[in-house]
């Protein structure tokens, strides 16, 4: 009988091996509210000078309503706000929205707009995040970004036309990046507050 194994001993060893694997955690008793949040000013390029409308959407993903919500946007480095829609604040130069309560499935809008100021020549993108919050939290619920290329960004291409794809792909590998960081910071805030 030695090379055969017999089948209620396998059974035992797996049993006695899964005895040994710690308690599965017990969930959140509030779990972190399921919210989506897009942000987009229509644009791919812009210009010093240019008048940027951004759209914020934010919609609850959830079965149950959010109430106590924050929205911060931050604009793109030296852009001057010009409005907001609603009553948000304009919390150091950048537009807020508080107390906003979203129900199930619900989708809200909110716009700013801020006119884009001179940029050096080191500054190739405008760069614009906003965030939902919950209460006086300083944690994120939901981030989204948008990049808008300056002229210092554009593509220089060779005489024979050439040269236009590298920097292209580059932009992409930034805002991958961009996007990839808010997501691990996002995970990263959620684990610590479990």
């Amino acid at each position: 009988m030695s090379g055969r194994r017999h089948p209620l001993a396998v059974v035992a060893v797996l049993a006695a091996s899964t005895a040994l694997l710690p308690a599965p955690a017990a969930r959140a008793a509030d779990p972190a509210p399921h919210l989506a949040i897009a942000l987009d000013d229509g644009r791919e390029h812009a210009r010093p000078g240019d008048r940027l409308t951004w759209t914020v959407t934010l919609r609850n993903l959830g079965a149950e309503p959010v109430t106590g919500l924050r929205v911060a946007q931050d604009l793109p480095a030296g852009a001057r706000p010009v409005t907001a829609s609603g009553d948000a604040a304009p919390g150091a130069g950048q537009p807020a929205w508080d107390g906003l309560t979203l129900d199930p499935g619900a989708t809200r809008t909110l716009t700013a707009t801020a006119e884009l100021t001179e940029t050096g020549p080191e500054v190739l993108r405008a760069s614009s995040t906003a965030c939902a919050y919950q209460g006086d939290s300083r944690q994120p619920l939901v981030c989204a970004s948008h990049l808008d290329l300056l002229p210092a960004g554009e593509p220089v291409a060779a005489p024979d036309g050439r040269g236009r794809l590298l920097p292209l792909v580059g932009a992409a590998a930034a805002g991958g990046a961009v996007a990839a960081g808010a997501w691990a910071l996002l995970r990263a805030r959620r684990r610590r507050a479990s």
